[in-house]
Order: C-alpha cells, then structure tokens, then sequence
C-alpha cells in the first residue's frame, strides 16, 4: 500500500495504515496462496503461539551505549532515554525512545539489543545519526495580490551534556515584514524542561507596500508594528505536546487614519502599547503538512495576563490634537482545537474550534480598540487581510472542513465558518469612539473553496473566498505558491 505520506510518529493514521495494509493483502492474496504451497491449521498455529509465549520473559535493559557521536554527546542521549542507572523492562523505555527520536538534532536513530550473559539483562546499542550542526533556509510566497514576501532563516546547533539551539529568521515583503532571534536550552533527564529566550519584530502594511526593512513608508490606512523580548520555560508533554509558561515586554504601535480622507500631507494617528504578560499554553500538533494539514489535528489552550500604558498621539485629520494616556489591564483565555476527525474513502472531514474570553476594555477610539481585539482568521487569505467585523474582545468560531484527496497530493478543500462575537465593537455616536453592541445581535460567516497541490517546494493554492458582511464585494480570488505563514505575533 501507498502509505509515503505517514512520518513514523503519526500514530494517529496507525490504525488507517494498518487497514491499507490488510486490503492490499487480500488484495493479493490469490498470487500469495499461489506462491506458498506450505499449509498449516489454525490448530497447530495457535499451538505454536503458545508455546512461544509461555516461553517469553520481558526484555530487560541495562546498559546503553551510543555509536557515531561524542561522550559528552552520548551523555545527553543517555539522560533522555535512560536517566535511571537501574535496569529497565524496554516497554518503559518506548516513550524515551521516540523523544530521543524527534529530538531537533537526531536525524535517525538505529537500535540493536544484545544479551549480555554475565548480567542476564540486555544492553541497549544506538547508532545516532545527527542533523546538521548549522541549517539555512529559503522560502517565501508567490501570489496573485501584492501579499508576496521572501523568507530566510538559520539554525545553529550546539550539542554536549545540554543542547543549545540558536535560530534566527526575516521575512521581507509588502504586506509583512519581520526579524526573529531565539536561543533555545534543552536539559534532558529524569524531568526534561527547555528554556528560551527570544525576541521579536513584526510590521504588518495591509494597504501600501515598503520596499526596505523598517523604513518609513507613505502614509497608510492601516501599519501595525510590534516588538518583544519573551523568556519561555517548557516542558513535553506526551509526544508531540508541551506546556509552556511565558514572561515577555513588549510595545505594540498601530498607525492609522479615522478617516478615509486625507493626503500624503496628512500625519496618522499613532497609539503606542507598552506593557508586559506572563502566560501559561498548552499545545499538541499532529499535523501531516505545515499548511492545510488534511490529517491530525492541532490543539492549543492559553491563559494570559496583560498589564500596560497606552499613549495615542491623534494626527492632523483628527478634530482635536490631544494625547490620549490610559492604562490597560486584562485577563486573556483562548482556546482552538482543529481535528480531522473522520474519514470516508478518499474525503477527510475536520472541525475547526476557536473560544476567546477576555477582560481587555476599549482603548483610546474605535480604531484603536479594534486594532488591539483578538481576530478570528481561520484560512490563509483571512491572515493577510485586516476584517474590522471578525474582531471582538470575546468571540466563539466554528468551521467545517471537507478535504477530497483528487490523488497524492492534490486536494480539493471546502470550508466553511461562522464567528460569533458575544459583543460586537462598534463606533459610537460621534463617529470616533467604541462601544459595545447587543449581546449576540451580529454574526459574521467567512467561507473557502480551495484546490491545493503539496509540491516539494511548498503548497500551490488556487481558493475563491466569501466574507459575509465584510465588503462591497465579498469575494476574492487568490493564488499562491509558497507558505502563507508568519511569526508569532505579540497579542496571539
């Protein structure tokens, strides 16, 4: 059976590629009947089984010893997969194993077991073969709107009684612009915990394209800029999970116009956030693609504590020229979950979830206060484009998703979402300020169908988009060839 598209960590497609595996043998099962005259009863099978096992003792592990790699690289190795000097029954270790396994600097792993009959127990050989100790990376995006954008990246790794891994990346483009640095710490053992530095840029444009990194740029509806400095300490959870506890500064800046008149002349209106958070996630990927995933499933919960001035500066078109000073505080709860939970022949089906509760109060007008509302943007597209009416500062969203795989690698996407806010952010009587809409008065629905191909190189997208109540004219036609994807932003 094709099962090429299965890494061997997803054990959660283990049972479909167990069922593959059994239809392709009684596929063929004629041809094997033919080629094997020997014939054995299901009596004397059974028989035979039993015996084995009655036979069987558990396999012991004692010692481990690692080929191909440094002492105190093996002294790293040996802390993640066997910590405890004391022998080990092998079913102990499966968990190990594999964390050993997905570890950033192992590319594969080759175990072999060997009795050692002067102990009775056995000893454990691994032939580790390791990732590069520096990695580049180029990518970027191809599109049909001016959302096109280059990315580099580069990784350096460090491996001895702890691993250090220094990454750093930039994106440039028109719409998205961004550098990112990180240090990440891991020391395995009997409690395995890494520790992360990092530090961050974003510059969002959604109405006028730069051409440098950073430079002033003309005046624009919308420029949102934030900047960070985070200290991340996490631990693994499971497999493919881990619990991160966050302590991070940062300043947000959001440049904007409440007006649709003015000119190059004109200055913006300028709110400027300094603040810090400390947060607590929980997260577990099990996606088979980077980008429109058709199998597994993503879930992620956050709780966040954000404390912070707020400084607006109005521009020229404003009708007064006052500083605007406030101080915010708010408790923040987000919750998504994206499974694809069924199957039926060559259709997927998946449930896309979002829960956001926050105590975040308006900020100095309604631009501002929408601009620092968490977003609902479940599709790519969603991403790249500023929708005022999937803002709001306490929203419910839920998406359906149907995936026909055509053949290997193409597949035809439909989706289909309805966002909910619990208030919506509306401007007030003069025009300016924010206020809150009725309890579940409004709901805004947002809809994708989407021909994708998984190349080598990345995902080539043809998608026609609906976003109810949002413009004019509410669809769009959007090509790309590359990943839609972005750095963490510092309100996410």
């Amino acid at each position: 059976p094709n099962v090429s598209e299965y890494s061997v960590f997803d054990f959660e497609v283990a049972r479909a590629a167990i069922d593959s595996g059994y239809n392709e043998t009684m596929r063929l099962m004629p041809l094997i009947k033919q080629r094997i005259q020997k014939r054995n009863s299901v009596e004397l099978i059974q028989k035979k089984r039993a015996d084995f096992f009655s036979n069987h003792v558990a396999v012991k592990v004692d010692k481990v010893y690692f080929e191909n790699i440094s002492e105190s690289q093996a002294k790293y190795f040996k802390k993640i997969i066997k910590p405890d000097k004391n022998p080990q029954y092998l079913f102990m270790l499966k968990r190990n194993y594999f964390r050993l396994a997905g570890d950033a600097n192992v590319r594969a792993v080759n175990p072999r077991l060997v009795l050692n009959k002067s102990t009775g127990y056995y000893d454990m050989f691994l032939e580790v073969k390791r990732e590069k100790d520096l990695h580049f990376d180029f990518g970027g995006n191809f599109s049909s709107r001016p959302i096109n954008m280059g990315y580099v990246g580069i990784r350096k790794n460090w491996l001895g009684s702890e691993s250090y891994a220094l990454e750093a990346n930039t994106y440039f483009g028109k719409l998205y612009n961004s550098a990112h640095a990180d240090l990440r710490i891991d020391f395995p053992g009997r409690f395995n915990f890494f520790v992360q530095p990092e530090f961050n840029l974003n510059k969002f444009n959604y109405f006028k394209s730069s051409t440098a990194f950073f430079e002033d740029v003309k005046p624009s509806y919308l420029i949102q800029s934030d900047g960070r400095f985070a200290l991340n300490f996490g631990i693994p959870a499971r497999n493919k999970g881990r619990f991160i506890a966050s302590g991070t500064i940062f300043e947000v800046v959001n440049k904007y116009y409440q007006t649709q008149q003015f000119t190059q002349a004109d200055t913006s209106d300028r709110t400027n956030f300094k603040a810090y958070s400390v947060g607590l996630t929980y997260e577990r990927n099990s996606y088979n693609f980077r980008m429109y995933a058709n199998r597994g499933s993503f879930f992620s919960v956050m709780v966040k504590n954000v404390e912070g001035n707020e400084v607006t500066n109005l521009g020229s078109t404003a009708p007064s020229r006052d500083t605007i000073n406030q101080y915010h505080h708010w408790w923040q709860f987000k919750l998504v979950w994206d499974n694809y939970f069924a199957k039926a022949g060559p259709v997927h089906f998946g449930l896309y979830t979002e829960l956001n509760l926050s105590t975040e109060n308006f900020f100095a007008n309604y631009t501002s206060s929408i601009l620092m509302a968490p977003g609902f943007m479940p599709t790519p597209e969603s991403q790249t484009l500023f929708l005022d009416k999937f803002h709001a500062y306490n929203y419910g969203g839920i998406g359906l998703l149907t995936v026909w795989e055509i053949v290997s690698n193409l597949d035809l996407r439909l989706e289909g979402y309805v966002f909910q806010p619990v208030n919506e952010i509306l401007k007030g009587s003069d025009g300016l300020s924010a206020t809150f809409g009725d309890a579940f008065s409004k709901r805004y629905f947002l809809a994708d169908a989407n021909v994708v191909y998984h190349s080598p190189l990345g995902p080539i997208s043809l998608s026609f988009n609906y976003y109810y109540d949002e413009f004019d004219k509410p669809y769009s036609l959007l090509f790309h060839f590359g990943f839609i994807i972005f750095n963490k932003r510092t309100l996410d």
